[in-house]
């Protein structure tokens, strides 16, 4: 067993706060394994260690590393080492990815959304389906929009989104059909109506606080089919309206289920489902390590070498911290 080592901590290392418009996985620091430095780095420094109370750790204050060896920033809210490929093979459902200029992972979900989402997708627009083909062969209408395939990736692939709000699906899809409708008899369908419907139709979503973007969708199917453009007025009513309100309730639907039976599947990266388990933990971990570092300042500890059980560093903005591990008593 090794001589008892001691570190007093001299200064208190912090970071500048987050803004306040971070979200609480932004603001957090992440924990990277340590890397080993020679004793010539000229990153290396006089140790300073810190009592921690919750994990009972002793910290040693480095330098920031040099801009020439510094490793690529980590994806927002994971550490040092998760790639993009990890988190697309994961069984986890997202809308967006994080990337490394601080944009956030949106809506992480369980692997029963994605069931749901698929299955209540594949549902409705099968019934829309037979619907349009019940009044092609008994009414020769048209029926099938392809606004209706815009509003389910809203309804079925999200979780609680603005734009697939009841007040936005009736608000921006009556007013882009009554918008295109009214193009289409005035001045006829053209290259600068089509844009002219669009450009109106986003500015009046935008001024009524309903931006809704299957409502430009059903402008475009407007423009290039003749048979809805027969339609005149009546294509506010029938098909969009109609269909799009179906979709919202199946989505409303699909929502309660998301919510009430939830259920997780092994990821197809094992490895890196594995790794991210892992990065879980350090990050609960980490959490503790902050608030004790927050609390503790010119501490002293005290420790065998036989009771170290690991190394790490706490990366902030404008330092980083050295922390060991040590054996509980």
């Amino acid at each position: 067993m090794g001589a008892p080592a001691k570190f007093v901590s001299s200064m208190r290392v912090s970071a500048p706060a987050p803004p306040a418009y971070r979200q609480r996985v932004a603001s957090r620091p992440r924990l990277v394994p340590a890397r080993k430095m020679s004793s010539d780095s000229p990153s290396a420094g006089p140790p300073r260690g810190c009592v921690l109370p919750v994990c009972r750790a002793a910290l040693s204050a480095s330098s920031a590393t040099s801009d020439e060896d510094q490793d690529p920033p980590n994806l927002t809210g994971y550490p040092f080492g998760v790639k993009r490929i990890h988190l697309a093979l994961d069984p986890y459902s997202r809308m967006a990815m994080p990337n490394r200029r601080g944009g956030e992972e949106v809506q992480k979900r369980p692997t029963s959304d994605i069931f749901w989402a698929v299955l209540m997708c594949f549902a409705t627009l099968a019934t829309l389906g037979l619907v349009d083909r019940y009044m092609h062969v008994t009414h020769g209408l048209p029926f099938m929009s392809g606004a209706w395939g815009t509003i389910s990736v809203l309804a079925f692939g999200t979780v609680e989104n603005p734009a697939a709000r009841l007040y936005n699906c009736v608000t921006a899809t009556v007013a882009s059909a009554f918008i295109v409708a009214t193009m289409v008899m005035l001045f006829g369908s053209c290259w600068w109506t089509r844009a002219l419907s669009v450009a109106t139709a986003l500015g009046f979503m935008m001024w009524t606080g309903s931006v809704h973007p299957p409502g430009a969708a059903a402008i475009m199917g407007c423009m290039d089919q003749a048979a809805f453009q027969r339609l005149g007025y009546w294509y506010v009513l029938y098909p969009v309206l109609f269909g799009s309100l179906f979709v919202l309730f199946m989505g409303h639907l699909t929502h309660k289920l998301k919510h009430r039976y939830e259920f997780m599947v092994g990821g197809l990266f094992g490895d890196g489902w594995v790794k991210l388990r892992r990065a879980e933990e350090n990050d609960r971990n980490n959490e503790r390590l902050e608030q004790a570092l927050n609390e503790c300042e010119n501490c002293t500890i005290s420790y065998d070498e036989d009771d170290v059980l690991g190394t790490y560093t706490l990366e902030r903005e404008d330092s980083q911290i050295e922390y060991t591990e040590v054996r509980r008593e």
